[in-house]
């Protein structure tokens, strides 16, 4: 893994302000710059978000748009009589 430099325009966010993400790649340090941002779920109703991502050791930046999705799981137990 790498260490990425990781920040959100949308949330009036520089360069300045960003956070450092260690990462496979800068798609991964974009989605975990998301999961860290999203305890409250608000971006699990379609809502996206733009994120920057930089490479320091490249000096090469990219933009992402990011969202979450929810992944609902069903399950059931037999339950005996008695």
């Amino acid at each position: 893994m790498s260490p990425y430099l990781v920040w959100c325009p949308d949330h009036d966010e520089t360069r300045d302000d960003a956070v450092s993400i260690d990462a496979h790649g800068a798609e991964w340090a974009a989605e975990a710059w998301l999961r860290r941002d999203n305890d409250d779920g608000s971006y699990t109703d379609g809502d996206s978000v733009l994120v920057c991502v930089l490479d320091p050791a490249t000096g090469t930046e990219t933009r992402w748009r990011v969202s979450a999705e929810i992944d609902v799981r069903y399950s059931a137990s037999e339950v005996s009589d008695g």
